[in-house]
């Protein structure tokens, strides 16, 4: 159950972040899908390590 919900969040802050890039008005278009893929990339990071992380957990058990 906690991880389900963990991965809930951790997609919402994913949509969340890219959202707030996107709609930055400051922002050329360029800087705009350079911090897109940016966010992008580290939260994909971030899912894999938890991903794994939780695999090498629940074979330890």
């Amino acid at each position: 159950m906690l991880p389900a919900f963990i991965e809930i969040v951790y997609i919402l802050i994913l949509l969340v972040g890219i959202l707030m890039v996107m709609k930055t008005p400051r922002m050329s278009t360029a800087y705009r899908f350079i911090w897109f893929f940016i966010v992008l990339s580290l939260n994909l990071l971030g899912l894999i390590v938890f991903l794994i992380w939780n695999r090498f957990f629940k074979l330890k058990q």
